[in-house]
């Protein structure tokens, strides 16, 4: 299936449900980094002293992207008075 046509087929609220899951469930990829990653940083870390130990984010070849809006509700509310404020 081609992105046109997924775009067709799939609602809004669809897209959206899929963009949430992939923030808190990873997609195949993620998931593979993730545990090689992890596997690299367990090999390190036994391997060296407990002061020179690395967490897992250094072993991540790319970072997490930043989570959407926490409150999606109250930033719609912020744009929206925004350009209610520059009306008036």
């Amino acid at each position: 299936m081609t992105v046109a046509e997924l775009s067709r087929s799939m609602s809004t609220h669809e897209e959206d449900m899929w963009l949430a899951r992939a923030h808190t469930e990873p997609f195949l990829a993620r998931r593979v980094e993730a545990s090689l990653a992890q596997i690299a940083m367990l090999l390190h870390n036994i391997n060296v002293k407990k002061d020179k130990a690395k967490p897992l984010q250094d072993f991540m070849l790319f970072k997490p992207a930043k989570p959407p809006v926490e409150n999606v509700d109250d930033e719609v509310m912020k744009v929206f008075s925004n350009l209610l404020d520059k009306k008036a």
